[in-house]
């Protein structure tokens, strides 16, 4: 989207380096070729910082609920791990208890 238009020094503007009287009311923006080029939009340099910070709680929480999923997949396959064992011992125990009673059986046969 094309940016609003004001005329030089009449704004405020916290990055002098970047914006000076020459801009022809437009703030330079870092990385402008690179973004067009890569699909990606940089930020304005006079972005509000209150939607930074946003963004940036936005990020560190999707990362904590990725984290937080993974590990709960995780848990969930220990679970199933684990039960799976116990499984596993009581068949087993089974068997070693039906052993004595096969062997009669084939006994008598």
């Amino acid at each position: 989207p094309p940016r609003a238009r004001v005329a030089a020094g009449s704004h405020r503007c916290t990055r002098r380096a970047v914006c000076s009287p020459r801009v022809t009311g437009v703030h330079a923006m870092a990385g402008d070729v690179a973004g067009a080029e890569s699909g990606v939009v940089p930020l304005p340099l006079d972005y509000p910082a209150n939607l930074i910070y946003a963004q940036n709680m936005l990020a560190i929480s999707l990362s904590q609920l990725q984290r937080v999923e993974t590990q709960k997949v995780m848990l969930q396959l220990l679970l199933r791990e684990h039960s799976e064992h116990e499984k596993a011992q009581a068949t087993a125990a089974a068997i070693a208890a039906l052993e004595p009673a096969i062997a009669v059986l084939k006994g008598a046969a």
